[in-house]
């Protein structure tokens, strides 16, 4: 009888550092020490691929803090193997979920200590026939070092994304009874289709502190309502985007940045202030910039390897930057060239002027073709 009615059980939810912590945790302690259920898959190490033992569907048993745990994984699939998500419960003999939380909470410190600063989730929302949610994507994350645009531009965006996620900030919207969203509309020179049940429902399933990202929102084939035409193949239309955004049912506490090559097809009513209040332009590369991607991707590797000397980095990467047109060449071009000049930076100048005029050259025959 006292197991019935003084048995506390938990549901982690999927996708969060909670359930990745608990995974870890089960991997660590309780497959290692060998068990009838096990996963194996691998890891990216420095020398290729690891491999690892997670949890699979089943029930483990492990103590903790003197307490005993049970722990119990399903697997429900959707339409594709992607798709495979785990549901867990965790259950023990008590009159309350602490000591499941406190097991929690040690499983997502642990996690979060080691996966600090190493990785990001990116989650995209996913349908199949058996529903939709959001999949977890691990990234490495990339500095703002590697982000070549114009520098004041770059500060300034960063220092409005850290004020806005301050919590005076939040204090500030709650007071004066502003919904607690902010917008970007990036553009510059050069999806899938959404119906407006899933982006409602993609939206709604957002936790706090989120940032959204709707990339070429102009090539979405969304619905116009001016009378001007969209993709008549696409199920999204305006208004249940904008619903989505900041309809009553829109979650508050989250940045929202949509990207697009052409600005002026999108409707006025998609980018007024409040919808998204910064549109920032990200044209081609600067002389500045130009200089900075030559010092990471060629001129320092050439110094460490003695190539060049140290107090030569700066004026070849100058040399490098003169022959960068301003406004012509877009930071991926650059890049790709460089890439394939790594730790040769005499030949990056040499090559740079004629690579250069041929790309102008080609973009003019495209232009009078």
């Amino acid at each position: 009888m006292l197991s019935t009615f003084a048995k506390a059980h938990v549901t982690v939810a999927l996708n969060t550092s909670v359930h990745k912590g608990v995974v870890e945790w089960l991997s660590a302690n309780v497959i290692s020490k060998g068990t009838r259920y096990a996963l194996a898959t691998t890891t990216a190490v420095a020398d290729g691929y690891g491999l690892i033992m997670k949890p699979a569907s089943g029930k483990y048993t492990f103590w903790f803090r003197k307490r005993f745990f049970t722990c119990t994984i399903e697997t429900t699939t959707g339409g594709k193997e992607s798709q495979k998500n785990d549901a867990m419960v965790i259950s023990t003999l008590a009159f309350s979920t602490d000591p499941i939380e406190a097991f929690l909470r040690h499983c997502k410190d642990l996690y979060d200590k080691n996966h600090d600063d190493t990785e990001i989730c990116v989650y995209t929302w996913s349908e199949s026939s058996e529903g939709s949610h959001f999949r977890p994507n691990e990234k490495a994350p990339r500095s703002f070092d590697t982000i070549y645009m114009d520098g004041a531009v770059k500060a300034d965006v960063i220092k409005d994304v850290d004020k806005f996620f301050d919590e005076e900030t939040k204090e500030f919207y709650g007071e004066n009874g502003i919904p607690y969203r902010r917008g970007y509309l990036l553009h510059g020179p050069p999806g899938t289709a959404m119906d407006d049940s899933s982006i409602l429902d993609a939206f709604q399933g957002l936790g706090g502190g989120c940032v959204v990202v709707l990339e070429d929102v102009d090539s979405a084939g969304i619905t116009r309502e001016n009378g001007k035409k969209g993709n008549s193949s696409s199920k999204l239309t305006l208004s249940g985007l904008l619903n989505a955004i900041d309809g009553n049912a829109a979650p508050d506490d989250r940045l929202l940045i949509m990207t697009s090559n052409c600005p002026d097809d999108l409707d006025e009513a998609l980018v007024r202030p409040g919808r998204i209040d910064r549109q920032i332009y990200l044209g081609h590369i600067s002389q500045s910039s130009a200089a900075i991607i030559f010092t990471r991707l060629v001129a320092k590797l050439a110094a460490r390897e003695g190539i060049i000397k140290e107090e030569e980095v700066e004026p070849l990467a100058q040399r490098f930057a003169e022959q960068i047109p301003e406004d012509t060449v877009t930071p991926a071009e650059v890049q790709n060239f460089l890439q394939m000049r790594r730790g040769e930076p005499l030949r990056a100048i040499d090559e740079v002027g004629p690579w250069v005029a041929d790309l102008i050259a080609k973009r003019q025959k495209v232009s009078e073709s």
